[in-house]
Parts: C-alpha cells; structure tokens; sequence
C-alpha cells in the first residue's frame, strides 16, 4: 500500500479532529508502496454520508485509488498556527 508519512500523518491527524469522515486516497498506484507520490484527502463533516459513493460519483477513478482504513499512528502531532514543523518532514523524506 503507498506510504502516508510525516507530515501526510499530521494532516490526516489534524483533519481528523474536526471532520468525522477523512479518506485518502493515492492519486497514481495506491498499491506501490516505494513510489513518492502525491495523495488526496476527502473529509467531510457529515458523519451520515456515504463518503466512498461520493467519491465513486464525482471521481470514479480516484475512487478505485483510496487507501482503506488508513489511520494516522497513534501519538501523531496535530498540526497548528503554532506548531507546523513541515521543513522538518520534508528533510527526514
């Protein structure tokens, strides 16, 4: 499965908090995991829509892309207006 790392983790995990739908998607092959690749976040704060069937609808073949049941680890930091440490992601890339 492609890679969510550093600060794709601390997005995910910041989105979480406000949005009760986030899904990721891999916008080349959601299969190869050695490959850097640019991804897709989907959220929305209505808890009772069909997120994936959105998606399908709107941009089939993203759809086909998402990366399922993704969760950023546990302990990720969130980012903030005072804690965005995005230099320090890239440089560990």
């Amino acid at each position: 499965m492609a890679q969510v790392t550093g600060s794709r983790q601390a997005e995910y995990a910041t989105l979480k908090t406000i949005f009760p739908q986030v899904a990721v998607f891999a916008v080349q092959d959601p299969a190869d995991a050695t490959r850097v690749q640019n991804l897709s976040m989907i959220a929305t704060k209505d808890a009772s829509m069909d997120l994936s069937a959105e998606v399908r609808r709107l941009a089939p073949s993203l759809a086909t892309h998402r990366l399922a049941g993704y969760q950023a680890p546990e302990g990720t930091p969130l980012i903030t207006d005072d804690y965005a440490p995005v230099d320090q992601y890239i440089i560990g890339l």
